[in-house]
Protein backbone atom coordinates (compact mmCIF):
# COMPACT_ATOMS: atom_id res chain seq x y z
CA UNK A 1 0.00 0.00 0.00
CA UNK A 2 1.99 2.66 -1.34
CA UNK A 3 0.00 6.21 -0.94
CA UNK A 4 2.63 8.56 -1.57
CA UNK A 5 2.04 8.66 -5.23
CA UNK A 6 -1.28 7.79 -4.95
CA UNK A 7 -2.93 11.15 -6.34
CA UNK A 8 0.35 11.38 -8.60
CA UNK A 9 -1.56 8.45 -10.33
CA UNK A 10 -4.60 10.72 -11.02
CA UNK A 11 -3.26 13.91 -12.67
CA UNK A 12 -5.17 16.87 -11.90
CA UNK A 13 -8.39 18.07 -14.31
CA UNK A 14 -9.33 21.49 -12.61
CA UNK A 15 -8.07 24.23 -10.63
CA UNK A 16 -9.99 22.41 -7.64
CA UNK A 17 -8.11 18.68 -8.24
CA UNK A 18 -4.45 20.60 -8.03
CA UNK A 19 -5.23 21.88 -4.94
CA UNK A 20 -6.89 18.91 -3.80
CA UNK A 21 -3.94 17.16 -4.78
CA UNK A 22 -1.63 20.16 -2.89
CA UNK A 23 -3.84 19.19 0.36
CA UNK A 24 -3.35 15.68 0.31
CA UNK A 25 0.24 15.51 -0.58
CA UNK A 26 0.96 17.83 2.41
CA UNK A 27 -1.03 15.41 4.05
CA UNK A 28 0.81 12.62 3.42
CA UNK A 29 4.15 14.05 3.26
CA UNK A 30 4.45 16.27 6.56
CA UNK A 31 0.97 15.52 8.83
CA UNK A 32 0.83 11.72 8.44
CA UNK A 33 4.66 10.97 9.28
CA UNK A 34 4.32 13.31 12.40
CA UNK A 35 1.08 11.87 13.15
CA UNK A 36 1.66 8.10 11.93
CA UNK A 37 -0.72 6.01 10.18
CA UNK A 38 -4.02 5.86 11.97
CA UNK A 39 -6.12 5.30 9.29
CA UNK A 40 -7.73 1.83 9.77
CA UNK A 41 -9.79 1.38 6.13
CA UNK A 42 -7.94 0.29 2.94
CA UNK A 43 -7.87 2.13 0.66
CA UNK A 44 -6.48 4.76 3.20
CA UNK A 45 -8.14 7.70 3.94
CA UNK A 46 -5.86 10.17 1.72
CA UNK A 47 -5.86 7.27 -1.13
CA UNK A 48 -9.87 7.60 -0.73
CA UNK A 49 -10.03 11.12 -0.99
CA UNK A 50 -8.05 10.89 -4.04
CA UNK A 51 -9.81 8.57 -5.71
CA UNK A 52 -13.64 10.11 -4.47
CA UNK A 53 -12.52 13.43 -5.95
CA UNK A 54 -10.99 12.19 -8.77
CA UNK A 55 -14.19 9.88 -9.47
CA UNK A 56 -16.75 11.72 -8.69
CA UNK A 57 -15.98 15.46 -8.46
CA UNK A 58 -15.15 18.16 -6.17
CA UNK A 59 -18.73 17.84 -4.86
CA UNK A 60 -19.62 14.61 -3.85
CA UNK A 61 -15.93 13.37 -3.32
CA UNK A 62 -15.63 15.80 -0.97
CA UNK A 63 -18.93 14.49 0.73
CA UNK A 64 -17.99 10.69 0.58
CA UNK A 65 -14.07 11.90 1.69
CA UNK A 66 -16.45 13.28 4.99
CA UNK A 67 -18.47 10.56 5.29
CA UNK A 68 -15.83 7.94 4.98
CA UNK A 69 -13.82 9.89 7.72
CA UNK A 70 -16.71 10.28 9.91
CA UNK A 71 -17.93 6.88 9.60
CA UNK A 72 -17.26 4.18 12.45
CA UNK A 73 -14.71 1.48 11.95
CA UNK A 74 -16.59 -1.48 13.08
CA UNK A 75 -15.01 -4.80 11.70
CA UNK A 76 -18.58 -6.57 11.64
CA UNK A 77 -19.72 -3.76 9.00
CA UNK A 78 -16.65 -4.43 6.29
CA UNK A 79 -14.82 -7.02 5.11
CA UNK A 80 -11.10 -7.54 6.29
CA UNK A 81 -7.80 -7.91 5.04
CA UNK A 82 -4.30 -8.42 6.58
CA UNK A 83 -1.32 -6.49 5.51
CA UNK A 84 2.15 -6.95 7.95
CA UNK A 85 0.78 -6.68 10.86
CA UNK A 86 -2.05 -5.15 10.59
CA UNK A 87 -6.13 -5.47 9.75
CA UNK A 88 -7.72 -3.04 7.72
CA UNK A 89 -11.18 -2.66 6.78
CA UNK A 90 -12.12 -2.80 3.56
CA UNK A 91 -13.93 0.40 2.30
CA UNK A 92 -13.40 1.28 -1.39
CA UNK A 93 -14.97 4.18 -2.87
CA UNK A 94 -17.97 3.39 -4.83
CA UNK A 95 -18.68 3.41 -8.66
CA UNK A 96 -20.30 6.41 -10.02
CA UNK A 97 -23.64 6.11 -10.56
CA UNK A 98 -25.14 6.31 -13.82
Amino acid sequence: MNDASAADDLGPTSTFDATARLWLGAWRHLIAPADGARCGFFPSCSRYAAEALHTHGPVRGAMLTTARLMRPQDAWRYPVCVAGDRRFLVDPVPEPRR
